[in-house]
């Protein structure tokens, strides 16, 4: 569904007398509109980044290159192959004669060619020498030669795993929102997050509970209580489906139900997902656990509010603290499901999913120091897991990049940023343009 904010913004761009944008703006907001699938609305973005890197770059430089083989990538994802075809060929020659033929920016030029063609129902791609050859001087007729089998296509993401990417990045952005106390503005994005999240991935997973669970959690904060609890009880019955080791995770669903219904002042309902929320938390995460503690004081607080004692309950005799108020828990980022480059190992897996609900309770507790070591290892095997070039890599290098920052050790966090930011960038299939 396109967006009427974001079709304004296009026309606004291409009006005449409007204030004028960078080339980067221009190139960031198409890039934008492309990650969010609104390929249509992104067109005149990219065609006007061409127009201004032809004058300010050049016509035959590699910037122009990266520039047309984003517009052709726009009418590829359309299905607009005539239109997305020279663009291609343009940038794969700009490519040859700047980088030579073997750079990786021109074989990926060749390679996406090459899936146009095959697209086009054309199953043969010319040679790079009568390609050559043709764009000099007209081809002197000789007898029909075999053609070269095209290249081999490069990896590169599928249509799923852009779906699983955008989800990502969208649960991100709506995550950032909700720790700002921007609700409204963070809904829509959760909302659309987690549409993409189970268009790119069928079937009932963790990440999908977790993604139902974050936009509960932000219908609760605005209020909208009939909306979220049937996500958080899709997301029990999810859990309650996969293997062992996210018992944690399924209590800390019922937690979520049992503090929805106290803030509703319907207590009992409260006081039963409590009772099962505290044993499987304590399973999951270990009965120290900070989030545990706050589900603890949350029951408490219920107790004293209804003036019971809560020692009085066996649960939480000598276990809640007095002067604790009444929390929820934060939204929680995704990793991607289907975007490995080999099959894990199930010990790693788990070991993976370990590391990451401790460094999820460090850095919500805002123990920067403590969290270091763990996102440190947690980045080792993730990268031994799926590859470094892995968008679950992308990830946990963001959380070291915001742990580095929150320690003052910015300098540290450049890299990190960079190298996520390029592997992004590398599962998409338009390019980073360097300026």
């Amino acid at each position: 569904m396109k967006r009427p904010f974001l079709a304004a913004a296009c026309a606004l761009l291409l009006a005449a007398g409007a204030r004028a944008e960078s080339t980067d703006e221009l190139n960031r907001r198409m890039m934008q509109l492309y990650g969010e699938g609104h390929y249509e609305e992104a067109i005149p973005l990219a065609e006007q980044v061409v127009s201004a890197l032809e004058k300010s770059a050049g016509p035959g430089s590699r910037e122009v290159a990266s520039a047309l083989n984003n517009e052709a990538e726009l009418y590829n994802k359309l299905q607009r192959y005539a239109e997305a075809e020279p663009l291609y060929k343009r940038a794969l020659a700009i490519r040859r004669a700047v980088l030579g033929p073997d750079d990786p920016d021109t074989m990926k030029s060749l390679s996406r060619l090459a899936a146009l063609y095959h697209a086009e129902g054309k199953d043969v791609l010319p040679s790079p020498q009568q390609q050559q050859q043709s764009a000099q001087r007209p081809m002197p007729q000789q007898h029909p030669q075999p053609m070269p089998a095209p290249p081999p296509r490069m990896a590169g993401p599928s249509a799923a795993q852009q779906d699983q990417m955008k989800a990502m990045e969208l649960n991100k952005q709506a995550n950032e929102l909700s720790s700002q106390g921007h609700f409204a503005e963070a809904l829509p994005l959760a909302k659309e997050s987690l549409a993409a999240f189970e268009k790119g991935s069928p079937g009932e997973s963790a990440n999908l509970a977790i993604l139902l669970s974050n936009v509960a959690q932000i219908e609760v904060r605005l209020n909208h209580f009939p909306e979220a609890e049937p996500l958080y009880k899709r997301a029990v019955a999810i859990l309650e489906k996969q293997p062992k080791g996210r018992e944690g995770d399924l209590g800390l669903m019922y937690a979520n139900l049992a503090d929805m219904a106290y803030r509703q002042q319907q207590n009992p309902e409260a006081e039963a997902n409590y009772r099962k929320a505290l044993p499987l938390m304590e399973k999951g995460f270990g009965p120290d656990n900070e989030t545990v503690k706050a589900v603890l004081n949350n029951f408490a607080d219920m107790y004293r509010q209804e003036g019971k004692d809560p020692d009085n309950e066996p649960l939480l005799k000598g276990r809640w603290e007095k002067m604790a108020r009444f929390s929820l828990p934060k939204s929680r980022n995704v990793s991607p499901d289907i975007v490995q480059h080999a099959e894990a190992n199930p010990l790693d897996v788990e070991k993976s999913h370990q590391l990451d609900q401790k460094l999820f309770e460090l850095m919500n507790q805002k123990k920067f120091a403590e969290a270091l070591p763990v996102a440190t290892e947690q980045q080792a095997l993730l990268e031994k897991m799926y590859g470094p070039d892995n968008l679950a890599v992308a990830l946990n290098l963001d959380n070291l990049a915001g742990i580095y920052r929150a320690l003052g050790r910015d300098a540290e966090a450049v890299p990190l940023t960079k190298r996520s930011q390029t592997i992004r960038d590398g599962n998409r299939a338009v390019d980073q343009i360097s300026r």
